[in-house]
């Protein structure tokens, strides 16, 4: 029932505003038809309309009562507003619990998101060798045995004098 006295409350509110502002603007043509003073004096000083309208009743009397008509309205609404706000406050409170009663802890917060560890590198594949047969000695050269003599054998290299005792 709240909801639609709430509804009926702006039904009404845009009623009679609609209905001030067309009676009001009926009122100020009025005078201007009368005269720039007077439209004027409607316009811009609001005890002017009071007078103008009394003294211009029969050409001013359809927009002052549309205008009242529409001020009707808003008190309308504003006493639909007014019940419903009362109508609102009036709640069914819930028995109250005993001291000791457990409050409730607030839920524990979320655990900081981790951060994502570096991927590991994929596995290096293996490197493809050439299929190798039986092992052969390494070809000596002349260049190589002149340069680098053996380190297993107790003799000079050819050309070199033995130690004298």
């Amino acid at each position: 029932m709240t909801m639609a006295m709430m509804i009926c409350s702006l039904v009404a509110l845009a009623i009679g505003a609609i209905l001030t502002l067309v009676g009001w603007l009926m009122v100020l043509v009025v005078a201007f038809r009368q005269g720039a003073g007077w439209g004027l004096g409607v316009l811009c000083f609001a005890p002017v309309k009071w007078v103008f309208v009394s003294r211009y009743w029969k050409q001013a009397k359809n927009g002052f009562i549309t205008q009242m008509c529409g001020w009707g309205a808003l008190v309308l609404a504003l006493v639909l507003t007014a019940c419903t706000g009362v109508m609102g406050t009036v709640r069914i409170e819930e028995p109250p619990k005993p001291a000791d009663a457990r409050v409730e802890a607030e839920p524990p917060a979320p655990a900081p998101a981790r951060k994502a560890e570096p991927a590991q590198p994929p596995p290096a594949k293996p490197v493809k060798t050439a299929k190798k047969g039986p092992k052969r000695p390494a070809r000596q050269t002349l260049s190589s045995t002149l340069e680098a003599p053996e380190a297993d054998s107790g003799a000079a290299p050819a050309g070199a004098e033995a130690p004298s005792e």
